[in-house]
Parts: C-alpha cells; sequence; structure tokens
C-alpha cells in the first residue's frame, strides 16, 4: 500500500527530527511547556521506548516552532502515527506500544 501524501509529509517531518527506521511508523507527540497533561509525555515516550526499541518517537513543542504543514493538530499533547491523530491526551504507554506495532504489521 503506497503512503498518502499526508503520510509522506508527515514521515518526512519526523524523518528531519530524527529518522525513521524501515517499517516503523513514525511517531510524533506534540506539547507545550504550560500544558499540564504534557509532563507525562516523557513518562509515556519512555514507556514506549522499553517495550519496542526500534520506536522513533519526536516530541515538537509547539509553542517555540510552528506546526509542520500537514501535520494534524488539535491541542496537546497530541498523538500521531504517521498521519492520523491516535489520542488527544496521553495514552496507556503499553496501548501506544500495540498500536504502533499493529501499524508496522499491517501490510506485512
Amino acid at each position: 500500500m503506497a503512503a498518502s501524501d499526508s503520510d509522506a509529509r508527515l514521515m518526512a517531518v519526523a524523518s528531519d527530527l530524527g529518522g525513521t527506521p524501515s517499517g516503523v511508523p513514525p511517531v510524533l507527540v506534540l506539547v507545550t511547556p504550560d500544558c499540564p497533561a504534557c509532563a507525562r509525555v516523557p513518562e509515556i515516550v519512555e514507556g514506549v521506548r522499553r517495550r519496542l526499541p526500534d520506536a522513533r518517537v519526536t516530541v515538537l513543542d509547539v509553542s517555540a516552532q510552528d506546526v509542520p504543514d500537514g501535520v494534524p493538530f488539535v491541542g496537546t499533547p497530541t498523538y500521531i502515527v504517521e498521519d492520523r491523530i491516535v489520542s488527544l491526551g496521553n495514552p496507556d504507554p503499553d496501548d501506544l506500544a500495540l498500536l504502533i506495532e499493529g501499524w508496522r504489521n499491517r501490510d506485512g
């Protein structure tokens, strides 16, 4: 299945921000410093990385820069896999890791 234009844009943004290994979908987390829920983002990202060491999760402070073109944005924290918002607010790290694994395996 070919990536959509928005998939390609988000993959390019994630690649610019830290790279994405083959088969692992880019994960982007949008945060701001004044967001109380965003304080848990490092803990959630660490939980995902413990379960999926090859996961490429990029945390982007949208108060310090504009949201990249093509990246969906509603509020913070926003968790995006490829071009889809998968969580507004903090998900359980295990649930997010399972979602990433499922995304990686969906075409295989």
